[in-house]
C-alpha cells in the first residue's frame, strides 16, 4: 500500500470549517515565525526527553532546497488541494518550484510513541503520536510541562506556504520508523466535489483512515532527499515545505539564544542550525561567541544576560 494525500469529502451534517489556529502565529500575535517556530518545537522536544533516563537533548535546524521532481514524490497527488481556489493558502508555490525547505530534528527523545489507531480520546491513555496527529486543542501535557494547549503543533503547517509538513519518527520503545503528513487548509471545492480542510498522508484503506507509512525504502529516500541525520537514532524529524522565507538562518539562531539560552547553558540542550555549508552547533561552551557574532544590537542585548546567567 503505498503512502498518498487524503482528504475527505464534507458530508451533509458536517461543520464546515474554517480553522483559525493559524492566527496564533500571526504577524500581529508574535513576534516573528521563526521564534514561535523555534519555541515550539525546541519545547516539545525538551519535553519528550525520556522520563526514566533524561539526557541531553540535541535540535538540528536544517534549512536546504530540494528539486520539483523531487517534491513531486511527496506532494504531487495532493496538490490538486494545495492549488484550489479558496483554500486559505496567501502564497502557494507553483508545483514546478524548487522546494526551499526546513527540516527540523531532534535526538535524545523518545519519538511518537502511542497506539498509531488509536482515532478518539481516552481518558489516562498516554500516546503522543494520537496528541500530535490525530486531535486539536487537547494536549497529552501535564500542568507542569511547557506547551500545554494543544496549539504548539500548527506552527509547523503555518510555516509552509502550502500549510503542510510530513513527519519521520523513530520510537525508543518499540523501534518503529514511520513516516506521515499533515496539511490544514479551509475548506475548499474541486470541481463539483467539497473537501474537509484537513489533509492526511500515509497509507490508507477503503475507509479513507490514514496510518503511517512503513516501507523502509520510503523512510530511506525521504531521509536522503531531505538530508535527516536521523539514521538509527530516536526522536522526531519534522519536514516544512515550501518554508516561509522569513524563516532564515540567522532569525532560527537569534531565537534559540533569545529563549533557550538557559537550558544550553545548563548541559540540557545544544541547538545545529546549518544552511548549505554553513553550520553552527550553539552548546554551554560557545553560546556567548555564537550570540557576539550576530548583529551588534542583539549582541548588546543578550551578552550581559547570558554572563549573568552563567
Amino acid at each position: 500500500m503505498s503512502a498518498r494525500w487524503i482528504f475527505r469529502e464534507l458530508r451533509r451534517g458536517d461543520k464546515d470549517r474554517q480553522p483559525t489556529q493559524g492566527e496564533f502565529f500571526s504577524s500581529d500575535a508574535i513576534d516573528s515565525l521563526a521564534k514561535a517556530l523555534v519555541r515550539e518545537s525546541i519545547q516539545n522536544s525538551l519535553d519528550a526527553s525520556p522520563k526514566e533516563e533524561p539526557g541531553l537533548v540535541r535540535v538540528r535546524f536544517h534549512i536546504g532546497s530540494a528539486s520539483a521532481n523531487t517534491a513531486k514524490r511527496y506532494f504531487k497527488d495532493g496538490w490538486k488541494h494545495f492549488a484550489a481556489e479558496d483554500n486559505g493558502l496567501d502564497d502557494p508555490p507553483q508545483q514546478s518550484e524548487a522546494c526551499r525547505f526546513l527540516l527540523v530534528e531532534d535526538f535524545g527523545t523518545t519519538g511518537l510513541t502511542g497506539n498509531v489507531e488509536q482515532w478518539r480520546y481516552e481518558a489516562g491513555v498516554v500516546n503522543p503520536f494520537y496528541y500530535f496527529f490525530r486531535t486539536e486543542g487537547r494536549s497529552g501535557k501535564n500542568e507542569n510541562e511547557r506547551g500545554r494547549w494543544g496549539i504548539g503543533k500548527y506552527v509547523f503547517p503555518r510555516s509552509s506556504r502550502i500549510h503542510a509538513f510530513l513527519a519521520l519518527t523513530l520510537r525508543n520503545d518499540d523501534g518503529q520508523r514511520l513516516l506521515m503528513g499533515q496539511a490544514v487548509l479551509k475548506s475548499h471545492g474541486i470541481g463539483d466535489e467539497y473537501f474537509t480542510p484537513d489533509g492526511n498522508y500515509g497509507e490508507a484503506g477503503n475507509d479513507l483512515f490514514v496510518t503511517p507509512a512503513k516501507e523502509s525504502s520510503v523512510l530511506d529516500q525521504f531521509e536522503r532527499d531531505f538530508k535527516s541525520k536521523r539514521s538509527n537514532l530516536p526522536g522526531l524529524s519534522v519536514l516544512v515545505p515550501w518554508v516561509d522565507q522569513d524563516i532564515t538562518r540567522e532569525a532560527i539562531l537569534k531565537a534559540v539564544i533569545e529563549d533557550y539560552f538557559f537550558p544550553i547553558l545548563s548541559g540540557d540542550l545544544e541547538v545545529t542550525v546549518s544552511e548549505g555549508e554553513q553550520e553552527v552547533t550553539i552548546s554551554s561552551a560557545n553560546l556567548d561567541a555564537v550570540a557576539k557574532e550576530l548583529d551588534v544590537d542583539f549582541a548588546n542585548r543578550m551578552r550581559p544576560l547570558i554572563a549573568l546567567t552563567n
